[in-house]
């Protein structure tokens, strides 16, 4: 063969795809509410193969669908409630009005995404104490699941007992928790979104707090909720057991509920 024939001649490079092995997280594909997994729990996963053939096009689907998704849930969210002084409105999910003592003061509400499978609609009242410590605070937070999942509200395997907040109905929980606004960092979470509100206007969040949390379902579907959580500081040497049953009386007592 001849210089000239070699240097015409083209040299072709063969890459050989191996199949690929790719994993998804139980977040995208469980079907319980992410609030009964504890922050310290093991996920599950999923493992499959992605033939070489397929691989491109079937990657490109799932990124849309994640991009897609995210847009979505950022693009569609909006504040549908009102607060006026103490006073918060709500027109639907359910339509109720809620009003809290007057010594507590309006945080400000926001609406966020909660791990791309749920919609929360969050407003915060506090009672300061002194150095901008919260002395007592509730939380409102108004929650559905997106159309795309088929996700329900259950919370059978929490310890509960029925409250009554004006004509709303109630299921509520107590537990004391040190450090309780910073116990949850989980990114994406509600705790999360609420412990960046308090922070930017300027609220200490350290201290050991009774909480009560009431789950409001408003319909047989359970995909939509109203959660309360109500709350306040404990002193050092406070009986927490004696704690639960009067917070409970307080956070229950301190709304003034219509429709």
């Amino acid at each position: 063969m001849t210089t000239q024939m070699m240097k015409r001649k083209k040299r072709t490079k063969v890459t050989t795809i191996k199949p690929m092995t790719a994993t998804l997280s139980s977040d995208l594909l469980a079907s319980s509410f992410y609030r009964s997994v504890p922050t310290n729990s093991v996920i599950e996963t999923t493992t499959f193969t992605i033939r070489p053939t397929h691989r491109l096009s079937i990657m490109r689907q799932l990124l849309l669908l994640l991009l897609s998704t995210l847009a979505f849930s950022q693009d569609a969210l909006k504040i549908e409630r009102t607060v006026s002084g103490h006073t918060l409105k709500s027109t639907s999910d359910p339509a109720i009005t809620l009003e809290v003592p007057a010594s507590f003061e309006y945080v400000g509400g926001q609406v966020f995404d909660i791990f791309h499978v749920a919609a929360a609609e969050q407003h915060l009242f506090v009672e300061p104490g002194p150095n901008r410590s919260i002395k007592r605070f509730y939380w409102f937070q108004f929650e559905h699941y997106y159309p795309e999942n088929h996700h329900k509200y259950d919370y059978s395997g929490i310890k509960q007992q029925p409250v009554q907040v004006g004509p709303l109905n109630f299921m509520a929980d107590a537990r004391v928790a040190d450090h309780y606004f910073t116990s949850d960092p989980r990114p994406g979470s509600d705790s999360e979104a609420a412990l960046k509100l308090l922070q930017q206007k300027g609220y200490s969040t350290e201290g050991k707090y009774i909480r009560i949390r009431m789950f409001h379902l408003p319909d047989d579907s359970h995909r939509k909720e109203l959660m309360i959580i109500y709350g306040e500081q404990l002193d050092p040497g406070t009986n927490e057991t004696q704690v639960q049953t009067s917070a409970t009386d307080r956070a229950v007592k301190g709304i003034k509920a219509s429709k």
